[in-house]
């Protein structure tokens, strides 16, 4: 029998398994498993909070989860992480980033008078997804 791990070869010659037949040997060796995870989970530390959330909670995280467009777990690690670094959550921030790179190149292009004409398009386009991201219809804002 071939035994690879030096450690169970070990235990099992401490435990004079090896010298008994293959059941015995099969035994000591589940033995030597359940003790080593044992010892392993005992050394293992935690780094992973789990919070228990009843029906009710879970439905009303879910809802403002949507509202921020995350999933539960991903809103509450952002609310957690915000609560602990004192700022504000600002739901799909890459989003928002998008929208403040077409005004930014809006404004870069209104300094030169040969990009004067790109300047509008790029205004109205950062508008329509600012109103599109607040949730306002942009077939409603054009009828206004």
């Amino acid at each position: 029998m071939k035994i690879r791990s030096k450690a169970l070869w070990k235990y099992l010659h401490d435990t004079g398994a090896l010298t008994q037949g293959k059941e015995a040997i099969a035994t000591a060796k589940r033995e030597y498993r359940k003790q080593y995870k044992r010892e392993h989970r005992r050394k293992r530390k935690k780094k992973d909070v789990r919070p228990l959330f009843n029906p009710k909670e879970y439905e009303a995280l879910a809802l403002r989860a949507h509202l921020f467009n995350l999933c539960p777990t991903a809103y509450a690690r952002e609310v957690i992480l915000q609560a602990q670094e004192l700022r504000e959550l600002i739901p799909n921030r890459t989003h928002l980033m998008q929208i403040l790179q077409k005004v930014s190149m809006a404004l870069i292009a209104s300094h030169n008078p040969e990009r004067l004409p790109e300047v509008q398009p790029l205004l109205m386009e950062a508008e329509t997804e600012l109103l599109h991201y607040l949730g306002y219809d942009t077939k409603d804002t054009a009828t206004a």
